[in-house]
């Protein structure tokens, strides 16, 4: 674990994973992956899962970074962040970490949810990236929700007028439906319950893996939650102005979507626009029948998802 240095003085956790002894040199030192972690997690919702190895197994560097307020990348109190903060500052140290350390003249960003809606951001900012999987990652929120939206409308405003805490105890909630929505074989009022919540199925993953992804949850920044409020309320969700359905159009960057078909947060619908006309690079959207939110990056199903995605998000680095 180093530390990187952010342009405003804050450092930020920067990870690089390596193979169990005997290691193995990487078949492709071109290659470094940059995996970025979702609302309120931290690099455990990687490193718990089968994604770093099997990245590493094809020869791939791959390093894990904490966002600001998350995991080792500590913030000192009184001092707020936002996803512009998060755009702006700690991507842009994150990517700089990992291009100087595996030597690589661009990243490729594997974003899990809010990760994912960073990465879609970057796409409009001239970063240094390779190629963007934007695992689920809710891009238009609550796109088939419209009582959702309806309900964002409404919640926006409450978070900004209402008196803010410093953070967001969100992880007090998941860290204690961590065991119930983890439970294997669950039936009855539980198994609707996992169902409800869309963030695991436990048939489709580790249980214990899930359960100490949820267990392992930040609080978080009030800003982020209001923001991700408003952008539910947006048919054109925005990070500090990058208009990001534009965004993902325009670059010629290869971009690929992974999501679950039971993650009642970032459904299909959500990433719909991939599938349109228009686009000026390639792009790929692959479901995975079954997986819920958390599935999509620690799920059974990793390793031959990667496999058929590699050719398309590598095949042009050099």
């Amino acid at each position: 674990m180093e530390l990187e240095e952010a342009a405003d003085g804050q450092r930020l956790a920067l990870a690089e994973l390596r193979l169990p002894a005997p290691a193995r040199a990487p078949d492709r030192s071109d290659l470094a992956f940059l995996l970025l972690h979702g609302f309120a997690q931290n690099r455990q919702s990687f490193a718990l899962g089968p994604m770093p190895r099997a990245l590493l197994e094809r020869g791939a560097r791959v390093f894990l970074g904490e966002l600001r307020g998350h995991g080792e990348s500590r913030v000192a109190p009184g001092h707020p962040w936002s996803l512009a903060t998060h755009l702006e500052l700690d991507c842009p140290a994150l990517l700089e970490g990992v291009r100087r350390r595996a030597r690589v003249p661009r990243v490729h960003l594997v974003g899990h949810s809010m990760g994912g809606l960073l990465g879609c951001a970057l796409l409009a900012r001239e970063a240094p990236l390779a190629s963007l999987t934007a695992a689920a990652t809710p891009l238009v929120l609550a796109a088939s929700r419209p009582l959702l939206r309806l309900a964002s409308l409404l919640l926006g405003p409450a978070v900004t007028l209402a008196p803010q805490p410093e953070r967001i105890p969100v992880h007090r909630v998941l860290r204690a439906l961590a065991g119930p929505l983890s439970r294997p074989r669950a039936r009855g009022p539980l198994r609707l319950l996992q169902r409800a919540a869309g963030l695991t199925n436990p048939s489709g993953a580790a249980p214990e893996a899930l359960e100490a992804v949820l267990a392992s949850s930040d609080p978080e920044s009030p800003a982020v939650f209001e923001e991700l409020a408003r952008n539910t309320a947006r048919r054109r969700p925005q990070i500090a102005g990058v208009d990001l359905l534009r965004a993902v159009r325009e670059s010629p960057l290869p971009v690929a979507a992974l999501v679950g078909g039971a993650d009642s947060i970032a459904p299909r619908a959500s990433m719909a626009a991939l599938e349109g006309p228009g686009h000026a690079g390639p792009r790929r959207l692959v479901e995975i029948p079954g997986a819920a939110h958390v599935d999509v990056i620690v799920g059974d199903h990793v390793p031959a998802t990667l496999a058929s995605l590699w050719d398309f998000l590598v095949g042009g680095s050099s």
